[in-house]
């Protein structure tokens, strides 16, 4: 982009709108679920001061639990959450680890 004024030219950055993120999205993406269990293919969250239950394809607080797998001997569960253009993949072990 630029704008003449007396021949000379100024320089601006273009940012791209699919780099963006709008309010409160950086946030939504960097707070991972509490994994408090995973059993028999569900997990259970610790979601406020209570616990709630949750199977592969349901939803809490914007995440989305893809499926449990095994990953070295350590139970671990796969969520996803998307925002405007972005989205990230979170492996959450019964250990509290999170990659």
């Amino acid at each position: 982009m630029s704008a003449w004024s007396g021949g000379k030219v100024t320089l601006a950055h273009i940012p791209n709108e699919y780099t963006l993120l709008l309010p409160g999205e950086a946030e939504a993406l960097a707070g991972a679920p509490k994994l408090s269990a995973i059993q028999n293919g569900s997990v259970t969250l610790q979601a406020g001061s209570g616990l709630k239950s949750l199977a592969p394809g349901e939803h809490a607080d914007g995440w989305l639990l893809l499926c449990t797998l095994d990953i070295n001997g350590v139970a671990t569960a796969v969520f996803e959450r998307s925002v405007t253009h972005r989205g990230v993949i979170v492996y959450i072990t019964e250990r509290g680890g999170v990659i």
